[in-house]
């Protein structure tokens, strides 16, 4: 049976850790890649998992789950509350899964954060943003490509990255506006916009706001020449500007 595999795979795991733990060694790193088939997770105990990680204080954490499939339907694992029990994470990278309907965990020393196909709300992002005042690094990636279509995850029209004073570089995709108030400390912005360029009627599509510290600026979308032109006067401190020309309908 499927369950009693899965109770077998635990024990071997439990008793890694607990010779780990009896050298007094610390594990870093833990990283899981969630099963692939549909009916396996039944059987499939994700507690026991994130318990026997947060025991260790992990720094890193990986959680893989299925990528989004055009012609089959989206299966998203449902992440455990044990999952944010712990406030050790410096780096957090989740793909392909549900976050659950709260996220109120504070994450006092996260510096990376990546969401891949997770499906995400202004309220979860703000609550998680909230709790990361070391952030340096983020990625929210909310829509993905299949010949060279882009397909949505959820419907997200703007984000808002302010009080974050560390963060350096910001990776947003699958949003058709972005607002980026008072971050003294970033350095870069990369940008995947929904918009094309009939779509663009707001002069605040990308709404920059005391943000001279801005070297390099990433453009995914088609914005209007002049557009661009406005938003690079607004970054005295600009050295790159990349411009990848792109449709919700292709290249």
């Amino acid at each position: 049976m499927i369950a009693d595999q899965v109770d077998k795979y635990m024990d071997l795991i439990e008793k890694s850790l607990k010779q780990i733990q009896d050298r007094k060694a610390l594990i870093q790193r833990f990283q899981l890649d969630l099963l692939r088939t549909r009916e396996l997770h039944r059987y499939f105990n994700y507690d026991q998992f994130m318990e026997l990680a947060n025991k260790n204080l992990i720094k890193i954490l990986i959680l893989r789950g299925l990528p989004p499939l055009i012609k089959s339907p989206h299966y998203h694992v449902s992440l455990p509350w044990a999952t944010f029990a712990s406030n050790s994470f410096s780096v957090v990278k989740i793909r392909g899964c549900d976050l659950g309907p709260e996220i109120n965990s504070k994450f006092p020393c996260l510096r990376v954060l990546s969401l891949t196909f997770v499906k995400l709300d202004e309220e979860i992002i703000d609550s998680l943003l909230a709790n990361c005042p070391l952030l340096e690094t983020l990625t929210l990636q909310l829509e993905y490509y299949d010949d060279y279509c882009a397909h949505e995850l959820c419907n997200l029209a703007k984000i808002k990255l302010r009080n974050l004073p560390k963060l350096k570089k910001a990776t947003i995709g699958g949003v058709d506006k972005m607002e980026i108030e008072s971050l003294d400390h970033i350095q870069v912005i990369v940008l995947h916009c929904k918009s094309g360029p009939y779509d663009i009627g707001d002069e605040k599509l990308i709404n920059l706001v005391c943000c001279d510290s801005i070297k390099e600026l990433r453009l995914y979308s088609m914005f209007r020449k002049q557009y661009i032109q406005d938003l690079v006067a607004k970054l005295p401190n600009l050295e790159t500007l990349t411009y990848h020309i792109l449709s919700r309908k292709g290249l």
